[in-house]
């Protein structure tokens, strides 16, 4: 579902995130947040949060910022909640495509996420109820993952 008119609280969180997601370090910023009527409840934004050496090679892990946000609540109660999520172009601050990968779709749906808001490659905000969005990609930090996964078992 296309969003025609951004009502203001939308709009407010897009200069937010915009502004939020261009302190990422990571080559695709994105941001997200998490809304409930008129209030906004926590931001977050892609970031590193750990690395380790494999292999003589710096490998980085990343936290999406939907779920930066998600983490930012704890274990509160966010059943029937809302995310916004948007991505900037590398060079300037316009929306890109922010939709969530396989495992962010997961862990919404797990935390009762009722719709969720995301730029699409046109720059528009599009929406989806969680319970109806089809698992399209999994993100290369999930490929990275397994393949670590993978690499442990065999050792």
């Amino acid at each position: 579902m296309k969003i025609n008119d951004i009502n203001s609280k939308l709009d407010n969180c897009i200069e937010k995130l915009v502004k939020l997601a261009s302190n990422s370090p990571i080559q695709y910023k994105h941001g997200a947040c998490l809304l409930k009527g008129n209030k906004t409840y926590s931001f977050g934004f892609n970031r590193y949060i750990k690395e380790i050496f494999l292999n003589n090679q710096m490998v980085k892990f990343t936290v999406h910022a939907e779920l930066d946000a998600l983490y930012k609540l704890g274990n509160k109660n966010i059943k029937g909640m809302d995310i916004l999520i948007i991505r900037i172009g590398k060079m300037n601050n316009n929306l890109k495509n922010s939709r969530p990968c396989n495992n962010c779709i997961e862990k919404m749906a797990q935390r009762g996420i009722r719709k969720v808001y995301y730029s699409n490659h046109n720059g528009e905000i599009v929406c989806d109820f969680i319970d109806s969005m089809s698992r399209i990609h999994n993100s290369s930090g999930f490929n990275i993952r397994n393949k670590l996964i993978y690499y442990n078992k065999c050792l």
